[in-house]
């Protein structure tokens, strides 16, 4: 596994699943309209993404490339946040 993959595994794992799960928690406490609901869904559909993004790595078939493209998604969804 290289450095990258694991990079982005341990972010996966360590950090935006569990941040994933809590806003979910949140936003299905809060569902007031379509858009909330709208949310909820891609939130959902995120949250699978990156469940299917660590079982590809746990069977060894993530390229070092892909995880660089991931990583670069992450950290642009960060950065948004951090601007809201």
């Amino acid at each position: 596994m290289t450095a990258k993959i694991k990079e982005l595994k341990d972010l996966l794992e360590d950090d935006a699943l569990l941040e994933l799960d809590e806003t979910i928690k949140e936003v299905s406490q809060n569902i007031k309209n379509d858009d909330d609901k709208e949310e909820l869904q891609y939130l959902k559909d995120l949250k699978k993404y990156f469940e299917e993004v660590l079982r590809v790595i746990a069977k060894d078939e993530l390229t070092e490339e892909q995880a660089v493209e991931i990583l670069a998604v992450l950290e642009e969804m960060q950065l948004q946040d951090e601007e809201i």
